[in-house]
């Protein structure tokens, strides 16, 4: 295994070494960050034009480029008279593969920089070429003997690759959680609650109709309680019944709503406001009708628990 890059015996002072490394961690590294991101762009682009086997000659192009890369880095790195170019160049180049194609296969899940993911890759793949770098200067000055060289910067790289997909599994559920606080809470109309044992709110959507609260009670038992916005309910319970293929019954202070297989129980609540109840999964029509019949409009101060109930579940 080649040690970390340091001086050689030449008379060129360790700090122009050292400067090559930082060179190329915050420069070239970002620079080779572009072709993966530029060939996975083309290869997308060509794969939905139909030119599929265009996308597979990328292949041996990418490979000759990389060379290319090593292969320059290798010789910036031993102009500036760093020992064991070799390994450096290749953990360098590496990364700055590595880094931007886990990056693309992960979901946006956030934006910190304008320029979109092709912006965050660079600036991640600077980051951690430089971090990881720094890892096998620390490592070969602090041993002076049995020295790992691009060992503690190869681990480096290989943690932030694993930790990549949970970093951005935590922040998508944080933005999910942000995002359902903020239909409850903002929702400008009565929410009506299903308020019935045993059923715990889950999830939270914002659809056609208003607010659509999702319920569960098992892993097979849902509803969905949908609250109507204003717009919505000026239509009145009976909206769409006159589509065909719609059939609507009316049963005291329930309106049942039938789409082929489907149905749908509507209730008008103490201030006209509207709600209705859909299925989830088993649950058939008598059962739908009950738990119609527990539907409640929101209690003052009830929006925040109900809240984070959502987020919670």
């Amino acid at each position: 295994m080649d040690d970390v890059p340091t001086r050689v015996s030449t008379d060129r002072p360790r700090a122009a070494a050292v400067g090559a490394i930082l060179v190329l961690c915050l420069v070239g590294s970002p620079i080779m960050a572009l072709l993966p991101i530029g060939m996975w762009d083309t290869a997308r682009a060509l794969t939905l034009s139909g030119a599929g086997l265009g996308a597979l000659l990328l292949a041996p192009v990418a490979v000759g480029v990389m060379l290319l890369m090593w292969s320059l880095s290798r010789h910036w790195l031993m102009g500036a008279g760093a020992s064991h170019p070799n390994s450096t160049a290749a953990l360098v180049v590496g990364t700055g593969m590595a880094v931007p194609m886990v990056l693309s296969f992960l979901p946006p899940v956030f934006e910190p920089l304008p320029g979109g993911t092709t912006l965050l890759s660079v600036v991640a793949t600077a980051v951690v070429t430089t971090v990881a770098m720094g890892a096998c200067v620390l490592t070969h000055r602090a041993l002076k003997y049995r020295r790992p060289g691009v060992l503690p910067g190869l681990a480096v790289v290989i943690a932030v690759l694993v930790a990549l997909p949970l970093v951005a599994d935590h922040l998508r559920e944080r933005r999910s959680d942000e995002r359902s606080l903020s239909q409850v809470e903002e929702f400008e109309y009565p929410i009506v609650v299903l308020d019935h044992e045993g059923w715990v709110p889950v999830g939270v959507h914002e659809v056609r109709e208003g607010l659509r609260l999702t319920y569960a009670h098992t892993a097979t038992e849902g509803v969905y309680v949908v609250s109507w916005s204003e717009e919505r309910g000026e239509e009145g319970v009976f909206a769409e019944c006159d589509l065909t293929g719609v059939n609507c019954l009316e049963d005291g202070s329930l309106v049942s709503v039938y789409r082929g297989a489907a149905v749908e129980i509507r209730v008008v609540l103490s201030d006209e406001t509207i709600a209705s109840v859909r299925p989830v999964g088993s649950i058939g029509a008598d059962d739908l009708r009950v738990l119609a019949h527990s539907l409640r409009l929101e209690e003052p101060h009830e929006r925040y628990d109900l809240a984070q109930a959502i987020v919670g579940g």
